[in-house]
């Protein structure tokens, strides 16, 4: 059902009628709504359907903005608004409605509907805010209560100490980002994992809470499109929130490096980066210093899992460690 639609003027049952009342009556609190916040001061009234702007005095009334903007010249013409509607409507009878509360549908147990078919039906205002509070009550649910929880991980099970992250949200929350996400690129927790996305400028998720002196780091990584993959572990960089040292910065900048505006590149030249390239290509387009193809290595200086542009590992390492994917640097 939709209120009646004033501008044809056909419609003149009782219901049409009393919907024509509530449009007045709609209209007539707007303006009063406006009048209460220019508390008696000029304004004026923008985007009207001919694009143009309407002055309004001060000490105006209601009257003078009805007079002024006509009601009928505020409002959709019939057909030009609407919103989808559907026959999944919800409640907590079987009978009486096809899914619960939460959207899932009744009799099942991991079928959930988020979309407008919830709803039987939709007047002119935009249902977007009812739908985004449902699917964000819908999405909490499946969170806490239905989908798989990750097993947190114990690091002293393998002999380590410190767990930087072991599957938890707690241990996630320790780790601060440095460049992205307006690049486009970034680190989500995704089941228990952290997950990188995006290919635009990088960006790096770094251990926020502690700095180490030597150490033994152990990891395990995951590969989902081995045709582009390219990726690292830094280790030894500053803090890539403060300002690098003049040198430091004077090579970035020579370099063409965009440290001023991605801190993300302060690790890369302040510190060590093991290369992760689960196919071990490495770049073959350039030397030891980045100019030049370089054909007298066995492997690419980048390899995975190389020291990026400082050392290449045997071929039986990266077999081993492709194998098992997780890495115990020193």
């Amino acid at each position: 059902m939709s209120l009646a639609d004033i501008k044809t003027g056909t419609s003149n049952t009782t219901q049409s009628n009393a919907d024509k009342q509530t449009w007045d009556a709609m209209d007539a609190l707007a303006d009063e709504v406006a009048l209460i916040f220019a508390n008696g001061k000029p304004f004026e009234i923008l985007g009207t359907k001919e694009g143009k702007t309407v002055p309004i005095p001060a000490g105006a009334t209601g009257a003078d903005l009805r007079a002024a903007h006509p009601y009928a010249d505020r409002r959709d013409p019939e057909g030009s608004t609407h919103h989808d509607a559907g026959t999944l409507w919800m409640g907590t009878d079987p009978s009486t409605s096809v899914t619960n509360e939460f959207g899932r549908i009744h009799d099942t147990t991991n079928c959930y509907v988020a979309a407008p078919a919830l709803f039987p039906s939709l007047g002119s205002p935009n249902p977007m805010l009812t739908g985004v509070a449902l699917s964000r009550r819908t999405a909490n649910l499946l969170e806490a209560s239905v989908l798989p929880r990750p097993v947190p991980r114990s690091a002293s099970a393998a002999g380590f100490t410190t767990p930087l992250f072991d599957g938890t949200v707690a241990t996630f929350k320790k780790w601060q980002l440095a460049g992205g996400p307006n690049g486009g690129q970034g680190f989500a927790f995704i089941r228990g994992e952290l997950v990188s996305y995006g290919s635009s400028d990088f960006a790096m998720l770094y251990y926020a809470v502690q700095a180490f002196d030597n150490f033994h780091l152990r990891l395990q990584f995951k590969v989902f499109d081995p045709n582009n993959c390219n990726s690292g572990v830094f280790i030894r960089f500053r803090n890539p929130l403060e300002r690098m040292p003049a040198v430091l910065r004077a090579r970035a900048d020579a370099e063409g490096a965009a440290v001023a505006t991605n801190p993300a590149w302060t690790a890369v030249f302040s510190g060590f980066e093991v290369q992760i390239d689960d196919n071990a290509r490495g770049d073959v387009n350039k030397d030891y210093y980045g100019r030049r193809p370089d054909h007298s290595h066995r492997r690419p200086r980048r390899a995975h899992p190389a020291i990026h542009a400082r050392a290449a590992l045997s071929s039986q390492c990266v077999d081993a460690i492709r194998h098992r994917r997780h890495w115990e640097p020193l």
